[in-house]
């Protein structure tokens, strides 16, 4: 979506381009790229930092709400240094709720589950980055707005998976097993 956004002038999206704009990015669209993407790093920090002294469930919905109503500025359009920003801090809420949800999956689930699941993810995730490369270039050429609109839709969708999580992770025990992890629900059934 990042070439799209800076190269064809993109900036709320309001016209459908005929045919693809395609031109090598210059050495101006390079650093726009990589000021956006270094949002990930900022937010990896910040995610870690908060996830170690505020907790996990709170900075998740946080991050997914502000992922969310980001992706609905996209259907406005101000200026392009607006867009860029809203571009840089729409990459950096996604990988602060990211990093969020990797504590989560290593603090959930037994080591057994935990590699299982871990390798499950990390396929769907190249496998759902590839298709949606593919999807958002298809979307905008359809027309523009239908692919902020697959972004405000995804955005909704973490937010709303991100409310009904309701499990607090800090500080909890590590389980290696199933087992234990049967143990630790039955004494809690038993001594509340």
């Amino acid at each position: 979506f990042l070439p799209i956004a800076l190269t064809d002038g993109f900036c709320g999206a309001p016209v459908k381009k005929e045919r693809a704009n395609c031109q090598k990015p210059t050495q101006a669209n390079l650093l726009d790229y990589n000021i956006i993407t270094s949002a990930s790093v900022i937010a990896c920090i910040l995610g870690f930092t908060l996830g170690k002294y505020v907790g996990r469930k709170l900075p998740l919905r946080l991050f997914t709400l502000l992922l969310f109503l980001l992706t609905c500025l996209l259907y406005i359009c101000i200026n392009k240094i607006t867009t860029k920003f809203i571009l840089f801090s729409i990459k950096f809420s996604s990988a602060a709720a990211n990093i969020m949800l990797w504590f989560l999956i290593l603090e959930i689930y037994p080591t057994v589950i935990r590699n299982t699941a871990t390798g499950f993810i990390n396929f769907w995730g190249k496998f759902g980055g590839a298709l949606s490369a593919v999807l958002v270039y298809f979307l905008y050429y359809v027309h523009p707005l239908l692919s902020v609109t697959s972004f405000v839709l995804n955005g909704l969708l973490s937010f709303v998976a991100a409310m009904l999580f309701d499990k607090e992770t800090r500080d909890t025990t590590m389980l290696d097993t199933i087992e234990e992890e049967e143990l630790r629900e039955k004494d809690i059934s038993e001594h509340g």
